[in-house]
């Protein structure tokens, strides 16, 4: 069964009636992980990805970075918050 929460959120953001089934109006996101989650799952099953570190503290942010620079000490840091439904507009 579906929450009262995720009802509402499918029902606030479902196309006009007609224009979609009604299954797909009310479907509910079954996989949620974050990008470095999704990343590893791929790197497992043998495709490419890009390297990368999940860090938790801006100590480990500072040894990953130190580890993964470049010959010019560039990295690229990008910060993965899952949003819940209030941020997407659900709640």
């Amino acid at each position: 069964m579906l929450s009262q929460a995720v009802r509402r959120c499918a029902a606030a953001t479902a196309a006009p009636r007609g224009l979609m089934p009604a299954a797909v109006s009310t479907s509910v996101r079954a996989l949620n992980v974050h990008e470095y989650q999704g990343a590893e799952l791929m790197a497992k099953y043998g495709i490419n990805v890009p390297p990368g570190v999940a860090v938790r503290t801006p100590a480990e942010a500072v040894k990953a970075a130190a580890a993964m620079a470049d010959a010019s000490g560039e990295v690229v840091v990008k910060s993965q918050v899952r949003p819940s439904h209030t941020a997407l507009g659900c709640g």
